[in-house]
């Protein structure tokens, strides 16, 4: 990793791990954010901005240009992969176009998409009223079905619904979520007409659920973990637990990574890391989403712990000098990255009995995100 010596690396963030910073620090890489609210220590430092005003962000990159040599720009929230791809475009350096990023990010874009290409995803319709939501579902798809934001991310606004009377109850909950000024994940979408107060209705898919990290440089494809989701069941979809090894056999891990690079590469992206969500039903695999960033949370500290494998330092490796290389190595039989699902919203009045993490050596590391005080929203409103 020595050719990343020297060089910096931008991150359009407000809260970046420290472990992520770390990894690329460690190799000699210097990190400068963009963003709100981030923490300004000895290894990371950058200016506060609205990344969501793209006015601001052009502004913020000609301010950090006149004192620093921007080499890549890395994208790992998905609030902001919009914004990296702004970024990247404006600084002339490699990385993913605009348009690839948002074939992704757009939901009802990223089925159209698929579809097209032939590649297995859920039926899906993008719908403005209750009644257009209620024909499609007479007349298309039936139910179970699942509604949501066309930009939803973190299992926000997803909900199942499975009568006529439940859709009539949630159509207008989701369809406030519009006006959610505050939420991050809806502020590079506020002004595209397209999918600004429109509800995705899609096709329920049975079936175990996975989601796969795959690193790509042009036609070249590798993928870099997979994991299990404990069963989900409705009516919100909080991603309590994810494991590995799979119960998936060989040949089916193989159909999930052959449709999972065939949908990368459909988005018309062509390097970097990307987050593939399949659920493998009685038809085989089927794409859920797809984001053009490493998986969130844990994941890509779990892929260390099972691998050996950094997708950090793999990532800043392709855009900083245009080279995949994964070396592999088992290191953990089995692995569990898990989160406890906030259930009602409200203050956080009281945090307790926290030190138990620390005496179970099987845990490599925990983190508490909210502090006594704290408002929390819970899912559908709030993200996981």
């Amino acid at each position: 990793m020595s050719r990343l010596q020297n060089k910096t690396v931008l991150i359009i963030h407000t809260c970046p791990k420290t472990k992520d910073i770390n990894d690329l620090v460690e190799n000699g890489v210097g990190v400068v954010v963009l963003g709100k609210g981030f923490p300004k220590t000895d290894i990371l430092w950058g200016i506060e901005i609205n990344p969501f005003d793209h006015d601001e962000l052009i502004n913020g990159l000609n301010i950090i240009v006149k004192s620093t040599s921007i080499d890549a720009v890395i994208p790992i929230w998905e609030a902001t992969v919009i914004e990296s791809a702004i970024a990247t475009e404006y600084l002339g350096l490699r990385g993913n176009s605009k348009e690839a990023v948002i074939n992704a990010r757009n939901k009802y874009l990223l089925a159209t998409i698929l579809a097209k290409h032939n590649i297995p995803t859920p039926k899906s319709f993008l719908v403005k009223t209750l009644s257009e939501a209620s024909l499609i579902l007479e007349e298309m798809i039936g139910y179970p079905c699942i509604a949501k934001l066309p930009f939803s991310a973190n299992s926000q606004s997803v909900i199942k619904i499975n009568s006529m009377e439940e859709l009539k109850k949630q159509f207008s909950q989701i369809m406030e979520m519009h006006l959610a000024d505050t939420n991050p994940y809806i502020q590079s979408f506020i002004d595209r007409n397209s999918v600004t107060n429109a509800i995705l209705i899609q096709e329920y898919i049975e079936g175990k659920e996975v989601n796969l990290d795959i690193a790509y440089l042009n036609n070249q494809y590798c993928l870099l973990g997979i994991f299990q989701k404990a069963p989900m069941n409705g009516p919100c979809f909080g991603e309590y637990r994810s494991m590995y090894p799979t119960t998936l056999s060989e040949k089916e891990i193989e159909e999930c990574e052959r449709i999972a690079k065939k949908a990368i590469a459909s988005t018309g992206a062509v390097c970097g890391c990307a987050h593939v969500e399949i659920k493998y039903g009685k038809g085989g695999p089927v794409i859920i989403e797809l984001s053009l960033r490493p998986g969130g949370a844990y994941t890509m500290w779990a892929i260390e712990l099972v691998s050996g494998i950094n997708e950090m330092q793999i990532l800043s490796k392709i855009l900083l000098d245009g080279i995949l290389t994964v070396n592999k190595k088992k290191n953990k039989k089995a692995c569990i990255y898990a989160g406890l699902i906030i259930e009602k919203s409200g203050y956080i009045t009281n945090i307790q009995n926290t030190d138990i993490f620390k005496n179970i050596p099987e845990i490599v590391d925990y983190s508490i995100l909210y502090k006594n005080g704290d408002y929390v929203e819970c899912l559908p409103k709030g993200s996981q």
